[in-house]
């Protein structure tokens, strides 16, 4: 077989790996994350976690706005 032909399958290969390891690598972390959210809604607390989050994502947008009023005046 030619160099070229065989460089090409490995190639083939090595893609064919990557993609299937990072869908499975992606897959299992997405199942691990929606059964911590079933948990949470089974013992009530999923309301609180995601407004924690949501407060937490939003506080960090709030508090550069806050910094940017402060040092204008």
């Amino acid at each position: 077989m030619p160099l070229g032909s065989n460089l090409a399958d490995l190639a083939h290969k090595s893609m064919v790996l990557f993609l299937a390891g990072t869908t499975i690598y992606y897959v299992t972390n997405i199942s691990i994350m929606v059964k911590h959210r079933m948990d949470l809604k089974k013992e009530g607390r999923l309301e609180e976690e995601l407004a924690r989050m949501s407060a937490i994502a939003f506080g960090k947008e709030k508090s550069s706005t806050d910094q940017q009023s402060s040092t204008s005046t």
